[in-house]
Formats: structure tokens, C-alpha cells, sequence
């Protein structure tokens, strides 16, 4: 992970902190984790369960390969959903990251609900759980989306009023 700028006054702050060493602001830490699952992985993960749906279905894949499959993208979501949780935000910043919180989070949770059920193929080899798990799994997708672009806006938001900020300090100067 690279340096963090501070949205009000531009220092480049090392990944560790949480305030700005400049200036005291909080720091955007949150954006920079939730990159881990960027949208281009996120699609790129679904693409996966696309694949593997497919291949389980045509025989090319055997129920064990399939299981070895939705066991190794579970333990890794996992993780990144573990690394996630574990960001601090403070009580005074909460309010700006709420709202990306629970649609991220809610995005997450349809993934994970959409693993188990096309885990459910393994049980019986029904094809019809493999194609409630994906809509789910596209649900989530699209709920990751959303929280991204929230996050994006909510940095653009605070970027400008940084800016603005900024200029105020100048013209008092």
C-alpha cells in the first residue's frame, strides 16, 4: 500500500496513521482497504463462479474440483472481508463511511449467500443451485459496485471541501 494524502491539506501520510501528521485530519484509510476488492476483481470473481458453474455442469469439472474451487475463493473473501472489518474508523468519521459500510457490507453478504446455495450443487447436483447462487453472487456484485462508487464520491466530496478549505487558509493569509 502506498502513501495516504490527507484530503484537506495534501501531506503524504504513511499507510499507518490515521490522522494526518501535517495538519490532524483523519485520513481516508478505508478507500485504500476497500481496494482490495476493486471492481475489476470483483467482476473478475464472478466471472470465475460464471466459468466454474459451467464447467461443473458440462462434466468438464468434478464435483470435487468444483468444491476445491468454491472452498479456495470462500477462505480468500474471507480474509479480505476479515481485513475490511478490521479498519479502524473513529465515532467522528463514522457518519461519512455509514452508508458505504452497510451497502458494502450488504453486498458481501449476498456473495456469501449466494457461495453457500451454489455449494448446495455439491449435495444433490441440482443445476438450479448453481443458478440462484450466481444471481445472488451478481447481487453482490452489483452492491460492492455501488459501495465503491459511494466511496469514490464521498472522497470527491471531501476532496473539494479540502480545496476549498485550502483556499480559505490562503485569502487569510
Amino acid at each position: 500500500m502506498g502513501m495516504i494524502l490527507c484530503l484537506r491539506c495534501g501531506e503524504p501520510n504513511s499507510p499507518d496513521e490515521n490522522y494526518c501528521e501535517k495538519c490532524g485530519a483523519t485520513l481516508p484509510k478505508l478507500a485504500y482497504a476497500i481496494d482490495m476488492a476493486s471492481v475489476e476483481k470483483v467482476n473478475e470473481r464472478y466471472m470465475g463462479f460464471v466459468k466454474a458453474a459451467e464447467m461443473v455442469k458440462s462434466g468438464e469439472w468434478s464435483i470435487e474440483e468444483f468444491e476445491e474451487f468454491m472452498e479456495k475463493i470462500y477462505n480468500k473473501l474471507k480474509t479480505i472481508e476479515s481485513e475490511i472489518g478490521q479498519v479502524p474508523i473513529t465515532e467522528e468519521i463514522m457518519e461519512d463511511f455509514e452508508e458505504e459500510l452497510d451497502v458494502g457490507f450488504a453486498g458481501v453478504k449476498l456473495y456469501n449467500e449466494g457461495m453457500k446455495e451454489m455449494m448446495e450443487f455439491i449435495e444433490d447436483e441440482n443445476p438450479v443451485h448453481l443458478d440462484e447462487g450466481l444471481i445472488k453472487i451478481r447481487k453482490g456484485n452489483e452492491q460492492i459496485h455501488r459501495a465503491r462508487i459511494i466511496n469514490r464520491d464521498r472522497d470527491k466530496r471531501l476532496g473539494a471541501h479540502a480545496d476549498l478549505y485550502r483556499q480559505d487558509e490562503s485569502i487569510t493569509l
